[in-house]
């Protein structure tokens, strides 16, 4: 159940008879958080609570903390944390009672040494960073701490509006080298030159499956430099540009975009939803963009058939192109309902079976492989396949892929 407008006596109302509870954008303060804790301490049949986007402070949190360490049947509470200079208050309950397998928490704009302190408090987290106006001490732990923390998945990173060139620069750093961000929102209110060097970050990513870019000024260069991220970056799956707010005209700037990405996207085989909105309206028409997402998509359906059990050479191609790509996993999980430990697991095993059968695949020998060691040949000294054992020769065969035989 997810509430918009919450009061005490609603949640009252509610409590015991619900297994899983949204408050969001309720503006709820310490007096409700009071309240709800002392009813969480009776409750036994809810089982998630998520109180997030409201307006509790350090108090609320540490109430809403203890009534968690009270209830043992409640297995996850969703909180913010914004930066408070009382916050390490909050954090003293967190470890006093050890709940971070039980606490999911979104970070609103903390200080560096506050999220790298309290990062592994909980089980997951997302965080919104606005970048200006901060000390460049803060802003060099704040980026390292987001790029080496493998609770925080989904970020929102604002920048504006003229920010030194060293604080572009450590962004652009990070962005290159984050090991798990998946989701990331990207509000750039900065010069064409300080886009293109955040681009360039981009392109060497590999672990941003789905990008948004919003209140960005796409000039020529901007363009040429989102192409170049199109072009390179493996691993995005999903990219959304919104021009609401970019500044200038919308719809030159959507055409520039459209035609700039239509020969990267031809060489691009990952990215599998590609949309340039103009009031929350998809108007990337482009024919050539079209057909370059319809064919990414059948490789990617394709490759799903080969992981649950299809063992045709055009499923075993497709497979093979896609074993580390983004654009299969994110397939497994929102259209197959994958969790990631499931279709680690799944993918693991089409390899091996890609594995096994890739000298048929590959077309070296078109039915079993037999070998005669005690020929002429043999007897002569001559090194045949029948000397390395099977499992030598899949292990061998995990490092290759089938486009790299010549003429088959």
């Amino acid at each position: 159940m997810t509430v918009r407008t919450c009061s005490l006596t609603m949640y009252s109302t509610c409590a015991g008879g619900l297994r899983l509870l949204s408050i969001r954008e309720c503006y709820l303060r310490d007096t409700f958080a009071g309240h709800a804790a002392y009813l969480l301490q009776m409750d036994r049949r809810l089982q998630h609570l998520y109180i997030q986007n409201n307006c509790l402070g350090p108090l609320g949190s540490r109430m809403m903390l203890k009534g968690l360490a009270a209830n043992s049947t409640l297995e996850v509470l969703g909180l913010d944390l914004a930066h408070h200079q009382h916050l390490i208050a909050v954090f003293a309950v967190m470890w006093q009672y050890n709940l971070a397998s039980r606490l999911v928490v979104h970070w609103h704009n903390p200080l560096g040494r506050q999220y790298a302190i309290a990062r592994t408090s909980c089980t997951s987290s997302t965080a919104y960073l606005n970048l200006s106006w901060r000390w460049p001490q803060d802003l060099q732990l704040l980026l390292n701490t987001l790029g080496q923390c493998h609770r925080t998945k989904q970020a929102e990173i604002e920048f504006r509006p003229l920010p030194p060139p060293d604080y572009v620069l450590l962004l652009a750093l990070a962005l290159e080298n984050m090991q798990y961000i998946r989701i990331l929102e990207l509000s750039l209110t900065i010069p064409e030159h300080h886009v293109v060097r955040v681009f360039r970050g981009l392109e060497k990513n590999r672990t941003i499956q789905r990008l948004t870019i919003t209140h960005t000024r796409f000039t020529k260069e901007a363009v040429k430099a989102l192409a170049r991220v199109v072009a390179l970056n493996t691993t995005l799956t999903v990219l959304k540009i919104e021009l609401l707010h970019c500044g200038g005209n919308h719809w030159y700037q959507l055409k520039d975009i459209c035609y700039g990405i239509r020969e990267a996207m031809q060489i691009n085989y990952f990215i599998i939803d590609l949309s340039v909105c103009v009031a929350s309206e998809n108007r990337a028409s482009d024919y050539h963009i079209k057909e370059a997402l319809r064919r990414n998509m059948v490789l990617v359906n394709e490759a799903i058939r080969f992981i649950y059990g299809w063992r045709g050479k055009t499923q075993a191609l497709a497979f093979d192109a896609l074993r580390y790509a983004g654009s299969l996993k994110f397939a497994l999980e929102d259209y197959y309902g994958a969790e990631e430990d499931e279709y680690r697991v799944l993918i693991r095993d089409a390899l091996q079976q890609l594995a096994a059968n890739f000298i048929f695949y590959a077309g070296i020998v078109k039915s079993k492989l037999q070998c005669y060691p005690h020929t002429e040949e043999g007897r002569r000294g001559e090194r045949t396949i029948d000397i390395l054992d099977p499992e030598i020769l899949t292990y061998m065969f995990r490092y290759l892929r089938l486009s790299d035989i010549v003429n088959p």
